[in-house]
């Protein structure tokens, strides 16, 4: 996302999309679920996650008991910081 492959919005800034969850992924699943989201300024990762718990969608993603393997990544352009949760039940 950081890197602008989801597009650019009006102020030149990379825009959040989610991914294709199933490619390169090779072990059997039964759940797969992902939350993405982005924040300025960079340092404020503590409200980006609040905004995950406060959204009902992400929260159920967040506490879906199914889920034993979680996966995230953290990227930054300018100001901004770029997050993905990855949550997976085998």
């Amino acid at each position: 996302m950081a890197g602008g492959n989801c597009g650019r919005g009006a102020g030149g800034e990379p825009e959040i999309c989610h991914s294709n969850l199933r490619a390169g992924i090779e072990m059997r699943w039964s759940v797969l679920e992902e939350n993405v989201g982005a924040s300025a300024p960079s340092g404020n990762l503590g409200a980006l996650q609040s905004d995950f718990e406060r959204s009902p969608a992400h929260r159920a993603n967040m506490l879906d008991p199914r889920i034993t393997g979680v996966g995230i990544g953290v990227a930054y352009w300018g100001d901004m910081i770029y997050v993905a949760e990855e949550f997976l039940a085998g």
